[in-house]
Parts: structure tokens; sequence; C-alpha cells
């Protein structure tokens, strides 16, 4: 075997190391991208993404679920709902159950829209972990500005949730 031989073998050997190594190295659904936060709820508000920061607690038999809108606003934005838990399932919504307001910071509501009892509020339960304490399911609500005369709509439609329950 001659130099030139032995050379173009390490070369070929490099490139199909560096290949396999560059085709099977990085997976951009595993390393390359950012971890996504496992707890968030998310929705349609009015035809506009809107995220919110979760946070959960479940008493006895009853479970609050708070959303604070991440979105930029001069407004903090507030979604809760409340209901007696009876398992997975679909509960229908009232007024009482479910709630939107804006607040000018951590203080008290400059509006508290009102439930669209002609829509049909619903939230789903897919899932409560008990090991994990977390629930994840959908919704859609919809509410009006009682402030305006026309009433404007304001509706969270195609909601998700995955939140941490805390006792």
């Amino acid at each position: 075997m001659t130099i030139n031989q032995i050379g173009m073998k390490k070369l070929t050997f490099i490139i199909l190391a560096a290949f396999g190594l560059f085709n099977q190295g990085c997976h951009p659904d595993k390393c390359c991208s950012p971890p996504q936060s496992e707890m968030y709820i998310i929705a349609q508000k009015d035809s506009v993404q809107w995220l919110a920061n979760p946070d959960g607690t479940m008493a006895h038999d009853t479970i609050n679920i708070k959303g604070i809108g991440v979105n930029s606003t001069s407004l903090q934005e507030v979604l809760g709902f409340q209901i007696k838990y009876n398992g997975a399932g679909n509960y229908k919504l009232v007024s009482g159950q479910v709630s939107f307001s804006t607040t000018a910071g951590h203080g008290t509501p400059v509006t508290n829209y009102k439930l669209d009892s002609l829509f049909n509020n619903s939230l789903n339960i897919d899932n409560y972990d008990q090991g994990s304490n977390t629930i994840s399911g959908t919704f859609n609500v919809k509410f009006v500005d009682p402030n305006t005369d026309n009433h404007k709509d304001i509706s969270f439609l195609e909601g998700k949730f995955n939140v941490a329950l805390h006792k």
C-alpha cells in the first residue's frame, strides 16, 4: 500500500465519520431548541394567540385554575376557572365558575367582564394526574364588556391548559 492509498483511506474514513456525526448528532426536537414549559394556558383570544402564566389549586373537591396573560399590554389580564371536580369530562360553565378581568398591575380590577350566557362556555378535563398533581384539558369561553353600550365580545377559543395544582 502506498502513502497516497493510506491517506485516501483515512480521508474517506474521516468524511464518513463526520457525515455520521452531523447527520445523527443533533435532532432539533431534542437538543437544539430551548425546552418548552410543561405548564401552560394558551388560547385564541379574539383570533390572536394568548398565553398565560398558569397557577392552580385544589382544595377538597374544588379546582381553581388561573392564568395571568403574558401578552404585552398596559393592562394585566386574568382568566380564572373554579369548578367542583367530578372526574374527567366536560363541564358546562356558568357565571361564578369562570371569570376574566383586567387590572392595572396587581391591583383592583379595572374591568370585570361578564360571562356570555348565550355561548356554550365549557371546560373539558382530559386528565388529572394525582401523582404529579397536574390537570390538563381544553376550554372555550366568551365574555362581554358590561361597561360599553355595544357590549363588545371577548372570546377565548381553542384553549388548552396543563397546570400544576397546589394544595
